[in-house]
Parts: C-alpha cells; sequence; structure tokens
C-alpha cells in the first residue's frame, strides 16, 4: 500500500513539476512577445499627415498578422490569393454572410477565418494588452470604416485617426480607413486590402537645384522579397486638383522622377500622386499602391549655387553631323565670327577600339573656313552602343586611347570631343580610367578633351531614360578630368511623347546649370541646346487619362512627329492650312499649333528671343558657352 502511495505521490509530483514548466515557458514567452512589442517604435508621420506602417521585419511575425475584409469581398485575383497564401495568418471578415464565411474558410482552410464583429476588438485588444507597458502604447491608434472608436476595457488608448495615403480633405477616401496599431498588423481598406496590409509608400518631395525631385526609394512597401515594383506613374495636381502634370505608367523598378513646371502655378498647393504597380515574381498586379503628398510650389532650393565671377561673354558654339555639312557651311560663310569652336561628327569608334571615318572627314571647305576664321576645331566621335564601348572599356582602352591621340595630332585638331551616350553602370570605373589616361596623352601634345553627357540634375536614380548612362556618367569625377563639359540640354519632351511639351524649358535649363557649377568649375561648362522643333500630331483630348498605359496618360501618336530646322519652320509657316504661334514666358519658346499636310499638329522650339534668353542665363552664371545641335538654316 505504500508502495503504491509512494507511486502515486510520485506521478503527481511529476505531473506538477510539468505543469508549472510549461506555465512557466507559457510565461517566458509571454515577457518575450513584451519585450519584441517594445522594440517595434513607432509610426513615422510625414509632414502633411500621412501614415506608413514600418514594423521591424524581424518582429513582425510576432503578432497574428490580419486582413479585415468588406462585405462578402471575394478575392478572386491571381495577386490577391498569392498574397493570401503567402502572408496573412488571420481574416477577419466585415459582417460577412454565411454562406460567404462558410466559403472563405473552406477556399483557405489554413487560415483563420473569423468575422470582424465576432473577434476584431478581441483581437486589437490582445495586440493593446500586450503593449500597455511598452513605450509605443501612447501611440496606438485604431479607426474603423463605420466611425466607431474601440475600447479596450472602457479604457480608450487611442490618439490618432490613421488613414491610408487619402488626401485629408478627400471625403470618398476618407471612407476606406486603414485599421493600424503601431506594429503594422491590422490594416483595412476597402478597396484593396490586400495591397492595404504592405503598407502604402510615401515619396519625398525635395528642391536640390531648382527642379523638383520625388525619391521613394527609401519606402519600406517593397522592402520584403515578397514583392517587389514593376511599374509607376505620377501626376501632379494643384490647388483645385486640377493636373497640372503626369506621367505614363513606366514598367521600370526606377524609385525616383522629377517635376520640372512649366505652365504658370495658380496656387502654392501642389499635390503628388505615385501609384505603384507591384509584382510578385513575373505576376504583375493589375491594381496599384497609391499615395498622396503634398507640397508647396515655393519650395526653396537646398543648394545655393550662384557665380561671383566677373561677367563673361559666352561663347557659341556648334556640332556639324555629316549629313548636315552643306547647310552648316552656308552657315558660316554668313556669319564666319559667330562660332568660336566647331565639332563636326566625323568619327565612330569599333568594338576592338579602332575608328569608322564619315565621309565628310576633313572637308577642305570646312578646313579653310576654320584656318581664315581663327575657329577652334574638335571633331566629335559618336557612339550610342553601349555594347561597343564595353568592348572597348575592358578590352582595347589602350588601342582605343592610341588611335583617338593619333587621329588629333596628325590631323592637326585642337582636340577631341567624346558622346559617347550609352554606357553600363557596371563600366562606370573603366570610363574614369579611361578618360583620365585619354586626358594625359591629350594633354601631353597641348590637345584638349570635351566630353558631352546627358541632362542630368541630381545623382539620385531619378531617370527614366538610359538610367545606366546617367548612373555611369560621374559629373563631379568627369569635370575634374576633362577641358570641357557640354550637356545636352535638349528632349525635356522627346520625339515620341505621345503628349506634346517643351524640348528645353527655361527652368530646366537653369537647374542643369546650377547642378554642374555643384559638381566643375563654370569654366568648363558649355550648355547644348536644339535648333530644331518637334511637332507632334495634336492630341484628341487634353483630359489625361487616369488610368495609366504603358507609354502615355495622352491619346497621341507620335510615330508621324515631325522634327524641322529653323529654315523648314519658315515653310511650314507659309504653307500651312492654318499656322498660330506664342512665345510662352514661363518656358521661354515657342509654342504653335498648325495645320500641314492635312495633320493638325502641336510643335515647340527655341527661336532667336528663346536663345537669347539663354545667353543672358549663362553670362549671368559664368558658365563657358552654348553648343547648338545644329546650325545650318538657323535664324539667330
Amino acid at each position: 500500500m505504500n508502495t503504491q502511495r509512494a507511486q502515486i505521490f510520485s506521478i503527481l509530483l511529476l505531473f506538477a513539476i510539468v505543469l508549472s514548466l510549461g506555465v512557466y515557458g507559457d510565461l517566458k514567452l509571454w515577457h518575450g512577445k513584451l519585450k519584441q512589442i517594445e522594440q517595434i517604435g513607432s509610426i513615422p508621420v510625414s509632414q502633411n499627415g500621412i501614415v506608413t506602417p514600418t514594423p521591424n521585419a524581424q518582429n513582425k511575425d510576432s503578432i497574428k498578422k490580419a486582413i479585415i475584409l468588406p462585405n462578402n469581398y471575394w478575392p478572386n485575383n491571381t495577386e490577391e490569393v498569392i498574397l493570401l497564401s503567402t502572408g496573412i495568418t488571420t481574416l477577419l471578415l466585415d459582417s460577412p454572410s454565411e454562406d460567404y464565411l462558410l466559403s472563405i474558410q473552406k477556399k483557405y482552410p489554413a487560415l483563420e477565418v473569423t468575422s470582424r464583429q465576432d473577434k476584431l476588438t478581441d483581437n486589437l485588444c490582445e495586440i493593446f494588452e500586450q503593449a500597455v507597458n511598452s513605450e509605443s502604447a501612447s501611440e496606438l491608434s485604431i479607426h474603423t470604416p463605420d466611425g466607431l472608436l474601440y475600447t479596450c476595457n472602457g479604457d480608450i488608448k487611442s490618439r490618432e485617426i490613421f488613414k491610408t495615403s487619402c488626401d485629408i480633405k478627400n471625403q470618398k477616401c476618407q471612407s476606406d480607413y486603414l485599421i493600424a496599431t503601431t506594429h503594422g498588423d491590422y490594416y483595412y481598406n476597402a478597396l484593396n486590402p490586400f495591397l492595404a496590409y504592405y503598407g502604402v509608400a510615401l515619396p519625398s518631395v525635395s528642391n536640390p537645384y531648382g527642379t523638383f525631385v520625388f525619391d521613394w526609394s527609401s519606402s519600406t512597401l517593397l522592402d520584403n522579397s515578397l514583392l517587389s515594383q514593376a511599374a509607376y506613374s505620377i501626376e501632379v495636381l494643384d490647388e483645385k486638383g486640377a493636373r497640372i502634370f503626369a506621367t505614363g505608367k513606366l514598367a521600370t523598378s526606377q524609385k525616383g522622377d522629377y517635376f520640372q513646371p512649366t505652365v504658370p502655378l495658380a496656387s502654392q498647393q501642389l499635390t503628388l500622386i505615385l501609384r505603384i504597380w507591384p509584382k510578385i515574381g513575373s505576376t504583375i498586379f493589375s491594381t496599384f499602391f497609391e499615395s498622396r503628398v503634398q507640397f508647396n510650389s515655393d519650395l526653396p532650393t537646398e543648394n545655393a549655387v550662384s557665380y561671383n565671377g566677373s561677367p563673361n561673354i559666352p561663347e557659341e558654339m556648334s556640332w556639324i553631323p555629316d549629313w548636315g555639312m552643306t547647310p552648316a557651311l552656308t552657315s558660316i560663310r554668313a556669319n564666319p565670327k559667330k562660332y568660336r569652336t566647331l565639332s563636326p561628327v566625323w568619327f565612330t569608334p569599333k568594338a576592338n577600339g579602332s575608328l569608322n571615318v564619315e565621309p565628310t572627314l576633313n572637308n577642305r571647305v570646312l578646313l579653310d573656313l576654320v584656318q581664315r576664321n581663327n575657329i577652334t576645331l574638335i571633331p566629335t566621335i559618336s557612339l550610342f552602343d553601349a555594347d561597343i564601348l564595353s568592348s572597348i572599356l575592358n578590352k582595347h582602352m589602350d588601342a582605343h586611347i592610341k588611335e583617338i591621340v593619333s587621329v588629333v595630332t596628325k590631323n592637326g585638331y585642337d582636340g577631341i570631343d567624346l558622346d559617347y551616350e550609352s554606357t553600363y553602370a557596371s563600366d562606370k570605373d573603366e570610363l574614369l580610367q579611361f578618360l583620365s589616361k585619354l586626358a594625359d596623352e591629350l594633354h601631353k601634345n597641348n590637345k584638349k578633351l570635351v566630353f558631352t553627357a546627358l541632362p542630368k540634375i541630381d545623382d539620385r536614380k531619378i531617370y527614366s531614360f538610359l538610367p545606366q548612362t546617367h548612373e555611369a556618367q560621374d559629373w563631379k569625377a568627369i569635370g575634374a578630368i576633362v577641358d570641357e563639359f557640354r550637356i545636352m540640354a535638349y528632349d525635356f519632351t522627346g520625339q515620341g511623347s505621345k503628349q506634346p511639351g517643351p524640348l528645353s524649358p527655361y527652368g530646366w535649363n537653369e537647374t542643369l546649370i546650377r547642378y554642374a557649377l555643384s559638381q566643375m568649375p563654370a569654366e568648363k561648362v558649355v550648355l547644348a541646346l536644339p535648333l530644331y522643333a518637334h511637332g507632334w500630331p495634336k492630341p484628341k483630348s487634353k483630359n489625361l487619362a487616369g488610368t495609366n498605359n504603358d507609354q502615355s496618360l495622352s491619346s497621341g501618336e507620335q510615330k508621324n512627329t515631325i522634327s524641322p530646322q529653323h529654315d523648314n519652320i519658315a515653310y511650314i509657316k507659309n504653307h500651312s492650312t492654318y499656322y498660330r504661334e506664342t512665345y510662352d514666358s514661363t518656358i521661354k519658346e515657342v509654342r504653335a499649333e498648325f495645320k500641314y499636310n492635312g495633320v493638325e499638329r502641336v510643335m515647340y522650339y527655341l527661336n532667336k528671343q528663346a536663345i537669347d534668353n539663354r545667353l543672358k542665363l549663362a553670362q549671368n552664371y559664368g558658365i563657358k558657352g552654348i553648343c547648338y545641335w545644329r546650325i545650318g538654316g538657323e535664324k539667330l
């Protein structure tokens, strides 16, 4: 009997020990959760009150993740099913019918599926209770579309209303609240509850040198292994909601863009709308994230750049393409003292570093005009193929340098201009090494090295056109090597655009100069300007669509765009069914509307008044000069 009692006592004692260990383990787990919650921190709030939940990725899984779905919302889209199966553990249905609740439970058996009225308050209050002793407790807030403020045991701990990326004045958007805690685990957005789970992107707005830069590269929106950016678009609205700028949907992972006002701004308060189309693997979402940020049109520039030297008269110079030699010679004969440097495009590189030559090489008439009028002759090597340049830089750099130096010295040129317009970002260091070695060899022979660069207003990755070339062209490093630095300040609105716009707006020109002066001495900087026009078919509608396609927000057709020179513009004026033009004082360009050969068009170009304004701009900033693409038929 005593033996049996001893055995029973031993079993009970062992059971008690196991039980106590279990409780102790639960307590340790509970304490660990509190510690994790305390480390998560608070939600950053932008100046305009827009909120992005940014839970610490390491701790995000320590609390249940839940999506609250609108009444009888059915997740049929591919992206929603993927998100449900990978990123969510709990569904809280918003007043579901019984059939709907059962169907969701059947469709997603691995998820905890409950109704909002049964579980919402309990689940949110559970988080409140866990965080009650943490510093973040005072930051917790809950609000729902029905306007109810949830309490936990009668104790209201909420202080703010967290919304989606809605404008605070937008009543419709306010109806689609985002439910969130400091930990970013509960969300509500009736329009897109699944994407709301991953938060909204908040772009920053800055004005570094005179052009607004939008940057969302630091957003936590896509900082996970599940989602990535497939495309984006931006719009800028004035205070009344009128659209003053818009891009098309750009299929790119680029997380930045810029905005140069090209119309008078009626109000100081502007709104940026950013839309991002995410993807999972190769699956691109049909729905998008949307963020709105307000900013002032008079946002001051962050970098004060000015010229304090003696006033100078900017030099005028020009390129001469091989196919434009004859009209260029006519222009030079008519005004032989106007252009102080000429750059005929006579060479293109081969992959082995040698040079192809154009038929007009060393045109005797041009060489005679150059000699008689003391004009500096710096021919151009032009290349648009990144693969050929990469081959040269990585395999045949020395051969290419030797070839260039030989051509320059044997022909008695004053130097060489490199117009290498396509470069891989991975070749950035090799490009700098090449320029440095070439400059050394040219300088030994008292020759100049000129570099022609893509337009650039900031070092961030905000360029949709040739983004790798923009990254590879380090203005500060290149400016320290070369003798002259030409900036291609044209095609602000490209020939391929479906929406007509300025070629080289004045404010953009000034930004380019200001940025350049922050990178190199003013005496090296040359602003290159277009002496051609772009005439786009007139868009069928001025009301740009809010939903984007992959090319444009307008209905124009770029395939029929014309690009006449000044003398051709004169012909168009005299042979159009109608022709009207005005000088736009904001962009300091000519805007024309006309009907020619049965097609109505909108055209932009720089006339003599526009060029004179930019010569004055160059003088004010003390830069070396202005270079034209191209002379021949110009009316200056």
